[in-house]
Order: structure tokens, then sequence, then C-alpha cells
């Protein structure tokens, strides 16, 4: 039975040598598909990213009593067993645990090699060293006699919304490695549902996917419709666990094969523990974003962030569990046993569902290097619609939660990003901001009554998107950029600037190009207009200097002040109380307007 297999480079998954193997003494090789040609003396080592094995982890949470490494080999090797450990203080200490030389004689010859018997911490791997010109490398993969359940069939269900050139390229590495692959083990045990929310799909089913025409309800409602199907198709396809995808990932495959052999060889009393996928760089693809993260009252806080997964020493603390309360949906696994009629996760469109779910019902978190997903930076985009949702849902998940968090801190972070936003122009994300906290002071019966598509096409409506800078009004010098990039202010010049609202009311003094990730108040200091540019799509929009909205919106800031403090404890009781009203399935058949909704 194959725990992990060694995996190379490929188009299908990432180009990034050391995240497979490390060349020793620069020696070349050749790669040819899944075939490693070695030169003379040429050594390649695999306790990296994606080919060290945690071997601890496969004792402490599954029935794995024993773990081989298994090789498919032609030539003349030495073989080294490696075992790789952390001191907890930045220094890596390291053994060789076996040598021995493998000689097929010029024949291709299967080998098998005891790795570890034992509990030990760290990672194992293994080194081969060419002892004769052209020796080669066919298979590599960390074997078990262990016995797979074969109950377990996983439902993976990616929501979408028009995002078909990611899709349509993970349906086919999803078809070619497993659902129409009969060499795999997932051939029959695992079923794909596509929520599709912008109806725009076109691809045809088969009885290993599904396609779900979906109300835009986002990720939540995406995510939930997926999750229904899956429950009621459980005298049909009988789904006993899920793994939860986003549709803009690339995506690994050997990520989900390991993921499936976890559950099928999982220990009883880790059954109801959850599986996360790390999300690493889809630019940059040795940096890890995020493995895991805890809650922290909104105020996030992932795990082993922005990691260069490249050294050993990273791949060895990479492995060191920490407590987490969530992992994010971009790559989450849980048993279906979580998904119940008074269960499912609540209709707060995005940022936070997938929180929300972790903090009720993830008690233990499993993750391994090698289960991961590819997506882009958080850093590298913008979306004005989150400005309405992320104060919106953190209110609302601390009010069910009980979270005990500073209501004056809170309330100091959101006055300032509102201020923040009008200084720059950047007027509709200010009241978006002000409508998120507005809406949640409605309560819970308003959100009940809420069309999820309708309440977001108009957040869509007061929503800044990037356009092709010829289609913008009016002309900006792009030479100007990184001059208009210069804040060198005295304190003196800085104070006159506050003192002045920013130049808001003086006489306006020509244009500017600010970035449009985090722009500083100081490039609009008596500017008439700016562009907000972004260098990497080159891709902008336009916004002007309003003061009538500027006086506006600071009324409408200190009204909600005085609300917030009125009105907030009334509220949260009322989520507290009756948040389980959302959680339920007529809820949600109503929701999505699906059949049978009440």
């Amino acid at each position: 039975m194959i725990l992990q297999h060694v995996i190379l480079p490929s188009q299908n998954n990432y180009e990034e040598e050391e995240l497979y193997f490390r060349r020793e003494y620069k020696k070349d090789f050749t790669l040819t598909g899944n075939t490693l040609s070695f030169g003379l003396f040429s050594s390649a080592t695999f306790d990296t990213y994606y080919n060290a094995i945690p071997a601890w982890k496969w004792f402490n949470y599954t029935n794995v009593k024993q773990i081989d490494l298994r090789l498919k080999i032609r030539g003349t090797f030495m073989l080294y067993l490696l075992h790789r450990g952390d001191y907890y203080s930045n220094r890596m200490w390291e053994e060789i645990t076996r040598v021995t030389t493998l000689d097929t004689k010029g024949a291709i010859e299967e080998i098998r090699v005891p790795l570890v018997r034992k509990k030990y911490e760290g990672i194992f791997a293994f080194r081969l060293v060419a002892m004769k010109e052209g020796g080669e490398m066919y298979e590599a993969a960390y074997v078990t006699d262990a016995i797979l359940s074969d109950e377990v069939k996983l439902a993976l269900i990616i929501c979408t919304f028009q995002r078909e050139q990611y899709i349509l390229n993970n349906i086919n590495i999803l078809k070619e490695t497993f659902l129409n692959n009969d060499k795999s083990i997932l051939r029959d045990k695992l079923k794909v549902y596509l929520s599709d929310n912008g109806n725009s799909l076109s691809v045809d089913e088969t009885d290993s996917l599904k396609i779900l025409p979906n109300k835009n309800t986002g990720g939540a409602g995406g995510f939930t419709r997926g999750m229904i199907e899956a429950l009621q198709e459980q005298d049909g396809f009988g789904a006993t666990h899920v793994l939860l995808m986003d549709d803009d990932v690339i995506i690994q495959p050997e990520s989900i094969y390991r993921t499936y052999v976890l559950w099928a060889l999982l220990k009883p009393e880790y059954q109801n523990s959850f599986i996360g996928g790390a999300m690493l760089s889809e630019e940059r693809p040795w940096l890890q974003i995020e493995a895991g993260a805890c809650w922290n009252a909104g105020e996030l806080k992932s795990k082993k962030a922005y990691v260069d997964l490249r050294p050993i020493i990273s791949c060895v603390q990479n492995e060191i569990d920490e407590k987490c309360d969530y992992n994010a949906w971009w790559y989450c696994s849980f048993s279906i046993n979580h998904i119940r009629e008074d269960n499912l996760p609540l209709p707060i469109f995005i940022r936070g569902d997938d929180v929300e779910f972790g903090l009720r019902n993830m008690k233990h978190l499993i993750r391994m290097n090698g289960i991961c997903i590819r997506h882009q930076s958080f850093e590298q985009k913008i979306s004005s619609p989150l400005y309405y949702y992320i104060h919106r849902n953190r209110l609302i998940i601390n009010a069910i939660h009980q979270t005990p968090f500073d209501h004056h801190g809170f309330w100091t972070d959101f006055t300032t990003k509102v201020i923040q936003e009008i200084l720059v122009y950047r007027y509709n994300n200010a009241e978006l901001l002000l409508a998120g906290v507005e809406d949640f002071l409605k309560g819970i019966e308003w959100l009940k009554q809420q069309d999820g598509e309708r309440l977001h096409d108009s957040i869509l409506e007061k929503s800044y998107f990037l356009s092709n800078l010829e289609d913008l009004d009016g002309s900006f010098d792009l030479s100007e950029y990184k001059e208009g990039m210069k804040t060198n202010e005295s304190e003196m010049r800085k104070k006159w600037r506050k003192l002045f609202l920013n130049g808001m009311f003086l006489k306006g003094k020509g244009d500017a190009i600010v970035p449009v990730i985090n722009p500083h108040a100081y490039y609009f200091y008596r500017k008439e207009r700016a562009l907000h540019y972004d260098k990497v799509s080159k891709k902008g929009f336009v916004v002007a200097r309003d003061r009538k909205k500027f006086i506006r919106l600071l009324i409408r800031l200190f009204i909600l002040d005085w609300k917030f403090f009125f009105k907030y404890r009334f509220t949260a009781k009322q989520y507290r109380l009756r948040g389980q009203e959302l959680m339920g399935l007529d809820f949600w058949k109503k929701y999505l307007e699906l059949q049978g909704g009440q």
C-alpha cells in the first residue's frame, strides 16, 4: 500500500526543483517524464517538501506499523536512508540510518528497503548516488502493509464563479489522474461536485462528476450546496468524507491521494479531525502563505506564514503541529458526520464561513508537507466587496461564539480604516465598510430575510474594479509613478497636512498616480484626482476628490459610533441565541431556492 508517491517536477505540478529533490555536487540529471537519469557520481536527495515523509504522523494518526521505501531502478547506486529533526531553536540534527549498495546488473528491478518501524519525530528521506553512468530511477514511494478501509469515499466539492480557465484545467487533471484512471485506487472512491454559482460552466456530467447550477451566494452558498448534495446522495455515491477546494487554485493531485489514504487508514479516535492543506503562492511556488490559522477574535493569525519551503530546516519545522482554530476552505477535508441537517455553514457569503464552521466543529487539525494547493497571494489582490463583508462577518462570528474581544480596539481599527479610505478618495469602499457594520446592527432577522445574491449585486454596484488604462477617463503619465512614491515627509509637514485634513478644502494641485494596495494619504495632499494603479496587471481605476462625500461619510461614521455603542450588546445576544436558525437544512433550501425549501 503506497502512503506517499515520490513525485518529480512536471507540467501538472510545480517547476521548483528544490521542492522535489536536491542535486548534490551540482551534477547533471536528465528528467524525462517520470524517469530520472543519473550521470556518474550524480546524487539526488529527497529530503524535500513533497518527498520527505513525516513517519511519526503516519504512526500517530493511522494504523500504520511500519514504513518501507520502494524503488524501481536500473543501475548501480549507493542508497542512504536519512533522518532529520529539529532542536526547536532553528538548529537541525541529522543522521544516516542506513547505507547500502543496490546493483540491478543492467535490469529494471523493484527494491523494497525498511525505512522506519518506530515513532520517531522529524522527517525521513533517502539519497541515491549513481556509482556507474546511466543509472535510472523510474518510481519511488513510501509503502506499508497496512490495509486501507474499503468504506472511505471522498466527495470533492468545488465552488466556482466564472473561473473556467482554472476549473477546466483542474477537471482534466482530476479525470486523468483519478476519475478515468483504472489504475488509481480512487477510481470509484472520488466524486466531484461542482457548485456553479455563475451558471456558466459547459461541462458534461458523468457518474463521478456532477454540476450543480446555483445562485450566486458566495463561497458559503456554493460549498453548502455541495454539502447538501453529498448528504442527500448517501444512498447513491455514499461519501464518508468531503474535501472542499477553491476554484482558482492550481491543484497537486498527490495531495488528494495522500488525503484519501489518511482517511482510509485513520485510527478511530481521529475520525472527527480535519485534514488541512497549506496555501502555497502561485507566483512563487516555494513560498508557503498559510498552514492553518487561529481566529483571534477576527485578527487572524496565520500559522507557518511566509515560509520558504526550500531549505531542509523549513521542511522539518513545517511538520511541527500547532494549535489551529480552522483551516481555510481553499483545501479542507472532514468527515461527512459534521454535515447534518442542523449543522450547515452560516450564510455570510464570503470571508468567515470557513472560520465559523471550523470554530464550531474542528477539534484537531491534521496537516502534512505535500498536502497543499497553489493560490494567488492575497497581497496581489484588491477586492472592494470584502470591505463590506470582513467587519460585518467578524462581528457575527464573535457574537455567535461569544468570543471575548476588545470592542474599543475593534472600533478604533474600524474607524481608522474608514478614514483611510476617505482620505484616498475611495469613498465607495468607505461606504461599504460602514454598511457592513450598519447591517450587522440590524440583527439576525434582517440577515435571515436577505436574498444573498441580490445583496451582493448591490455591493458590486459600489465596488471598484481594475480596468485597462486606455479605457479610463483622462490621461495619466506613468513616468510619474515612481516619483510619486517618495514619502520623505518632515514631522512639521505631516502635522500641517493633518491639521488641514490632508488638504481636502485647499485649492487642488493636479493629479496623482498611487499603488492600488495600501496607498498613503500623503500622495493625495491637495490632489484633484488619482489613478490607483496595479503594476502587476498594469490596470487601475480613477477616483476624484469630493468634499460633500467627505463630510457626509464622516457624519455617518459619527452616527454609527453612537449606534454601535448602544445596540452592539443587544444585537450580539440575538445572534448568540438564534444563530442556529441560520445553520439548518430547511433554511438553506429556502435561501438557495432549492426544491423543498420552506
